[in-house]
């Protein structure tokens, strides 16, 4: 893109998509993410691991974060 400060527009872009992506996603799952907080957090026997899952599911992504960013992205279907 054009340079223009320290991001040129392509990188301005991205992250305005990207920003844009996370409102829209925020705002359709909002409610589904609160319940289920409200449940992760009243119902501790049943669904209190549930908060964890994503830092676990994170912490592998980052470990492996070298030999995934080697695979190539194509359909799993």
């Amino acid at each position: 893109g054009v340079g223009v400060g320290a991001l040129d527009l392509s990188d301005r872009a991205a992250i305005a998509w990207g920003a844009l992506f996370v409102v829209v996603f925020v705002g359709t799952f909002f409610e589904f993410f609160r319940n289920q907080f409200v449940q992760a957090t009243t119902q501790v026997q049943d669904w209190g691991h549930t908060l964890l899952i994503p830092i676990i599911s994170g912490y592998f992504v980052y470990v492996q974060r070298e030999k995934l960013a080697l695979q190539r992205f194509a359909p799993s279907w």
